[in-house]
C-alpha cells in the first residue's frame, strides 16, 4: 500500500510540474512588462517673422510637459525649422505641452518677442504601441514671432 502511495505521489508531482510549467509558455512571443503607459510626443514646426514671412534661425525652443520643466529643446536651423520630443506618460485622455519660443541671439538676425503656446495631443492620435508604449503622435506648430518694437 505505501509503495502504491509513493508511486501516486511522484506520478502526480510530476505531471503537476511539467502542466505548471508548460502553462508558463508564452505562444506570442512577447516579454511581459512592468511599469506605466508611455509615449513619446513629437512636436515639429517653423519659426517665422510675422512682419516679413521670411524663416528666424537660432531661435531657441523650449518643450515643457506636464512632469517636466524642460522636456526638450532645440534651436531652429536657417530655415526656421525645429523638432522636439518628450518621452513621457501616456494618459487616458490627452497630453498637454508648453512650447516656448525665445529669441537668444539679439539683434544678430532681428529682435522678436517671446512666446508661449499650449499643445494639446488626444490619446486617439497615437499610433504604433505596442504593450506598455502606446506609440508616437506628432503635432506641428508653426510660429510666427513678432518683432519687438
Amino acid at each position: 500500500m505505501k509503495l502504491i502511495l509513493k508511486s501516486f505521489n511522484v506520478v502526480l508531482t510530476a505531471l503537476l510540474a511539467v502542466l505548471g510549467f508548460s502553462s508558463c509558455i508564452n505562444d506570442e512571443d512577447e516579454l511581459d512588462m512592468y511599469g506605466a503607459p508611455f509615449a513619446d510626443y513629437i512636436i515639429i514646426g517653423n519659426v517665422s517673422s510675422a512682419e516679413t514671412g521670411k524663416p528666424i534661425k537660432d531661435i531657441h525652443v523650449t518643450l515643457h510637459s506636464e512632469y517636466y520643466e524642460n522636456a526638450d529643446e532645440s534651436t531652429t536651423d536657417v530655415d526656421g525649422n525645429y523638432k522636439l520630443i518628450d518621452k513621457g506618460d501616456s494618459p487616458n485622455d490627452t497630453v498637454t505641452l508648453q512650447v516656448a519660443f525665445s529669441d537668444t541671439d539679439g539683434d544678430e538676425n532681428g529682435a522678436f518677442n517671446d512666446t508661449t503656446v499650449t499643445v494639446k495631443i488626444p490619446q486617439s492620435k497615437l499610433s504604433g504601441g505596442k504593450g506598455w508604449y502606446s506609440g508616437e503622435a506628432t503635432e506641428t506648430v508653426d510660429m510666427k514671432l513678432q518683432p519687438k518694437k
